[in-house]
C-alpha cells in the first residue's frame, strides 16, 4: 500500500516539475527571483526531517482532501491555459500537498506543511508580493523569505514527536477566509483599466527640451533585454526626468517602479494609486514620493500602457500583460522644491504637453470601448 502511495505521491510532483523551465528562466533573468534557488535544498532538508523522524506514523487515507485537491487541480488547469505562471506554480504546489493529504491523512499533511511552504517560496514574483505587502526593498524581501524558511525547518525539528496538530476543519476555514479576503481586497486593483496613454515623448516638444541620459547600471540590471531610455526634460520653469521601458517578451524583466527607485538608492516614502485627467482622458498612475541619501525629495508618476488599455497598478499590468501585445512602462518624476501640489502640477503640465500618437487622438471613451 505504501509503495503504491509513494508512486502516486511522486506523480503528484509532475505538475510542479512542468514549471521548472519557467522557474529556471526566472532565476536567470529576474533580479527579484535570482536567489530563490536556495529554497530547493532547504525544502529537501525540511522534507527529509519530517519523512525520516515520522516514518513510523500510520497512513490513513482522508477523502475530505479530495475537495481542495479538485479545487487546486481546476485552478492549475485554468492558470496553465491562460499562461498565468505564478498562480499556476502555487496551484501545482497546493495540488501536490493535497494529494499527500489524501493518501496519508491529515496528520502527515500537517507535518509536511512547513516543507511545502518553503517550496512555495519558489513561486516567481513572490519577492515582489512581499515587497508590495510589507513595503520593503527586494533585499529585505529575500531576508524575510529566508528567515521564514529557517523558521519552518526549526519548527519541523522541534515538533518531534508532534506536539500540535490543529483541527482539519479549522485550518480549512481559516485558509478559505484568508484567500477570500485577499481577493476581495485586490479585486478592483486587478481589474480596473483605462484608455491607452502612450505619448511619443520626442526630444523637443512644446516648451520642453530633452537630453538623453546614460542608463543607470542598477536600472540596466533590472531590464537586461528590454529597450530602456532615460531622458531629462527642461521646461520653462521645471525639470522632469522620464524613464521609459518598452516591455519585451520576458515578464520577469518588468518590475514595479518603486523597486527600480530603491535599487538606485532612493528611499520610498509612500506609494498609492491616483486618477488624473490628462488631455481630456482619465489616467491612473502610481504616485510615489521618495528621497535620496541627502534627503532631497521627488514625486514620481508611473503607469503602464498598451495600444488597448492603461493602468497605474503593477498587479493589473501583470494580469493583463501578454507577449503578443507590447506594453510600455513609464516613470516621470520631478523634484519637490516647494510643495507637493507644485510638483504634481509640473508632472501634469508635462503630460498635457506630450504629443499623442494618431491612434490615441480619438475620443478616449470610444477608443477604450473598442
Amino acid at each position: 500500500m505504501r509503495f503504491r502511495g509513494w508512486i502516486l505521491f511522486a506523480l503528484g510532483a509532475l505538475p510542479f516539475l512542468l514549471h521548472a523551465p519557467y522557474i529556471l528562466r526566472a532565476w536567470k533573468t529576474s533580479p527579484l527571483d535570482e536567489r530563490d534557488w536556495v529554497f530547493v535544498p532547504l525544502f529537501l532538508l525540511a522534507a527529509f526531517i519530517v519523512l525520516y523522524f515520522h516514518r513510523a506514523l500510520e497512513w490513513k487515507r482522508d477523502l475530505v482532501a479530495a475537495i481542495p485537491l479538485a479545487l487546486f487541480a481546476g485552478a492549475l488547469i485554468v492558470f496553465r491555459f491562460f499562461s498565468v505562471n505564478a498562480p499556476s506554480i502555487a496551484s501545482s504546489i497546493g495540488f501536490w500537498w493535497c494529494l499527500l493529504w489524501l493518501l496519508q491523512g491529515w496528520r502527515h499533511a500537517w507535518l509536511l506543511l512547513p516543507p511545502f511552504l518553503i517550496l512555495a517560496l519558489l513561486t516567481t514574483s513572490s519577492s515582489y508580493w512581499i515587497c508590495y505587502m510589507l513595503d520593503v526593498a527586494p533585499e529585505t524581501a529575500f531576508i524575510v523569505k529566508l528567515t521564514f524558511s529557517l523558521f519552518c525547518i526549526a519548527w519541523t525539528s522541534v515538533n518531534i514527536p508532534p506536539r500540535f496538530i490543529p483541527a482539519r476543519g479549522a485550518f480549512c476555514y481559516s485558509m478559505a477566509f484568508f484567500f477570500a479576503f485577499f481577493l476581495a481586497f485586490q479585486a478592483e486593483t486587478l481589474s480596473r483599466t483605462h484608455a491607452p496613454f502612450q505619448p511619443d515623448f520626442p526630444i523637443v516638444f512644446a516648451e520642453y527640451l530633452g537630453k538623453e541620459r546614460p542608463i543607470d547600471p542598477n536600472i540596466a540590471r533590472f531590464f537586461r533585454e528590454s529597450a530602456v531610455s532615460q531622458t531629462l526634460y527642461s521646461g520653462m520653469t521645471d525639470l522632469v526626468f522620464l524613464l521609459r521601458v518598452d516591455c519585451g517578451s520576458d515578464i520577469h524583466e518588468i518590475h514595479p517602479p518603486s523597486h527600480c527607485l530603491r535599487s538606485s538608492g532612493w528611499t520610498v516614502d509612500s506609494e498609492r494609486l491616483i486618477d488624473r485627467t490628462i488631455q481630456g482622458r482619465e489616467l491612473q498612475v502610481s504616485e510615489i514620493q521618495a528621497h535620496d541619501a541627502s534627503g532631497s525629495p521627488i514625486l514620481a508618476w508611473a503607469w503602464y500602457s498598451s495600444a488597448e488599455e492603461s493602468t497605474g497598478s503593477f498587479l493589473c499590468f501583470r494580469r493583463n500583460w501578454s507577449a503578443d501585445a507590447p506594453w510600455t512602462a513609464y516613470l516621470a518624476s520631478a523634484r519637490i522644491a516647494d510643495d507637493l501640489a507644485t510638483a504634481r502640477k509640473s508632472l501634469s503640465d508635462f503630460l498635457e504637453a506630450a504629443p499623442l500618437p494618431p491612434s490615441h487622438r480619438r475620443s478616449p471613451d470610444a477608443a477604450f470601448e473598442e
